[in-house]
């Protein structure tokens, strides 16, 4: 593993999951990785958090529309996430406003060279950066969803009065 590269894992140790909780201690341990991920646990300041990534990465099996993708990019990080649920809409990987990488599910070495590009291209991240904050702010912003709202009450009901 490259200097100077550490990982941290963010959310609650949930009584639902603390067996699988359990598993990722164990393999920290085992892997000897203790100097290297930090296991944070709930984090209040989200926002500070998320600025204080240079990558975050989503290797999720099964997802609806992941919220830390979105809030990711709102916080202008690049993001490299598995190919879940609404991760490719988010994301735009396929054009030039791409704000990260999307790769299949269960291929954690395409997750490791994704990540490595983006440590290895401040250009890359800049750009992702740039357009994953635009992307949340056009799409996913509070007045971008009460505009989409009106339009949608505005067209079924001809128009509000």
């Amino acid at each position: 593993m490259r200097d100077g590269v550490k990982f941290t894992i963010a959310g609650a140790k949930l009584i639902s999951n603390a067996a699988y909780a359990e598993k990722v201690d164990q393999l920290i341990i085992e892997k000897k990785l203790i100097n290297k991920i930090e296991c944070n646990g709930f984090v209040k300041d989200m926002p500070s958090y998320l600025q204080s990534l240079d990558v975050l990465v989503l290797a999720s099996w099964s997802e609806t529309c992941p919220m830390a993708v979105l809030e990711a990019m709102a916080a202008g990080v690049p993001v490299v996430a598995t190919d879940v649920g609404g991760v490719n809409e988010l994301l735009r990987p396929k054009i030039e406003e791409a704000a990260g990488f999307v790769v299949p599910v269960g291929h954690a070495d395409q997750i490791a060279e994704k990540v490595k590009v983006l440590l290895g291209d401040e250009s890359m991240c800049e750009k992702m950066d740039w357009h994953g904050r635009e992307a949340a702010k056009k799409y996913f912003s509070l007045e971008a969803c009460i505009d989409a709202h009106l339009k949608i009450y505005q067209k079924s009901n001809g128009g509000l009065r």
